[in-house]
């Protein structure tokens, strides 16, 4: 005797099409988030999370000598007065940085050079003092451990 069983497909068919619609409500879901349509505070924070991590991952470590933090801090209002400071007190501050030296270019010659360091190597980069007058478009690094 041979026995035939015929195998149902209609619950592996509910069990695909269960699997597809959750699938297309998650799709949705995020896309809605990343079009703006509404906010998913959790895909923020994950998104965060990774962005962090990835930088921990690729950035180099140390501490690097050509940056300085001017930093305002409450002695310093205590003593210059309320922010913000006025244009007198701006210029000084600019002249006090100049003082130290400052590498200036033109922001048309860094793009078309792509970097500071093909900037200088170009010639483009000139080295200002105390006098200098800034001009639109200038772009300047002060130097300080020189």
């Amino acid at each position: 005797m041979k026995f035939t069983r015929k195998i149902s497909t209609s619950a592996g068919t509910r069990r695909y099409l269960l699997r597809a619609i959750l699938g297309l409500i998650t799709t949705a879901g995020v896309l809605g988030h990343i079009v703006g349509y509404y906010e998913v505070p959790y895909i923020d924070q994950i998104e965060n999370l990774l962005y962090d991590t990835r930088v921990r991952l690729t950035a180099p470590g140390g501490i690097d000598d050509r940056i300085v933090i001017v930093a305002i801090d409450e002695s310093s209002l205590e003593r210059l007065g309320h922010w913000p400071f006025t244009r007198e007190k701006f210029a000084q501050l600019m002249n006090n940085l100049f003082s130290y030296g400052a590498e200036v270019v033109s922001f048309d010659d860094l793009v078309a050079a792509g970097s500071m360091a093909e900037a200088k190597a170009k010639g483009r980069v000139r080295i200002e003092g105390k006098d200098y007058v800034m001009a639109d478009g200038d772009v300047v690094e002060f130097r300080f451990n020189v």
